[in-house]
């Protein structure tokens, strides 16, 4: 996802990201001690991956990333515009105002178990609050930094007081040390050697972990197999160089490690809804 920093952190104690692109884009699993807050205002249909648990997501859609916990979406449609807000308020912010964050998580994401208050609460004060922050980028009034200041002080009091539990400690889904160097030494060998054969017994002896654990443990913390992981990093790389026109198609695909273009297309499609020559498309019209 293309990030663009309206709202920047020198007058605010969170970090407010505007979304706003043509182009398909996904973002790879990730994760940060920040709590992260996502309102796809305009959003084609897209799968959201959060601590290991996926879903389908589009326009109306306000999705969370507890502290520490990984997350991604992917693009499953090229159609549609693209217009989005996040916030990622800092753990040591939220703590100095909740004292007890560490003692539960947030179940924004389980909207299947909303009960009708809380479907309320969503439609009618949640959502509407960013869509504001959303349309506050677009102002240069006196009172702007106010305005926004309020609105994600209000925006973290309905979380904490609507969607927050004590029935799910935060240290029951958040990453361990120990895993975040386990994912960090998988992440950045994949990163090394994506356009080159990797195996499951390949990471398994990388991290001394047996080959059941380890397909087990990046299903359950990733979101993704392992083929589906490198899948999503050769896609990435390649949406790079398709934007870079003195390269053929085919080149490209054999650059990053796919078979053939025929592989790359299909899992380009399969990760962001186009193929290289409709993403190429995408990026003449984007520009």
């Amino acid at each position: 996802m293309k990030h663009e920093a309206i709202m920047t952190d020198d007058f605010l104690p969170v970090k407010v990201i505007i979304h706003n692109e043509q182009m398909p884009a996904n973002t790879p699993p990730h994760w940060h001690r920040s709590i992260e807050v996502n309102a796809m205002l305009e959003w084609p249909l897209s799968k959201i991956g959060v601590a290991g648990e996926t879903f389908e997501a589009e326009t109306g859609r306000i999705w969370m990333a507890n502290s520490m916990s990984p997350h991604f979406n992917q693009s499953l449609t090229s159609i549609g515009k693209r217009r989005a807000v996040s916030i990622q308020y800092p753990f040591h912010f939220v703590k100095s105002l909740y004292p007890d964050i560490e003692k539960g998580s947030f179940i924004l994401n389980s909207q299947e178990s909303f009960t009708k208050e809380q479907w309320e609460i969503y439609q009618i004060e949640l959502f509407p609050r960013m869509e504001k922050l959303y349309d506050l980028h677009k102002e240069n009034e006196q009172l702007y930094r106010l305005q926004v200041h309020i609105v994600i002080l209000e925006i973290l009091h309905i979380l904490l007081k609507n969607f927050f539990t004590t029935a799910i400690p935060l240290s029951k889904i958040a990453l361990t040390n120990e895993m975040v160097e386990r994912i960090h030494a998988v992440v950045d060998y994949v990163d090394t050697y994506y356009n080159s054969e990797i195996s499951l017994e390949d990471i398994a002896r990388l991290l001394h972990l047996s080959r059941g654990y380890t397909a087990q443990m990046l299903k359950e913390n990733l979101g993704m197999t392992l083929g589906e992981y490198v899948s999503f990093i050769r896609c990435q790389k390649a949406r790079k160089d398709l934007l870079n026109l003195s390269l053929t198609q085919t080149e490209i695909a054999q650059r990053h490690g796919f078979s053939g273009l025929r592989t790359m297309n299909r899992q380009l499609v399969q990760h962001f809804g186009v193929t290289a020559k409709e993403f190429r498309a995408f990026s003449q019209v984007s520009d």
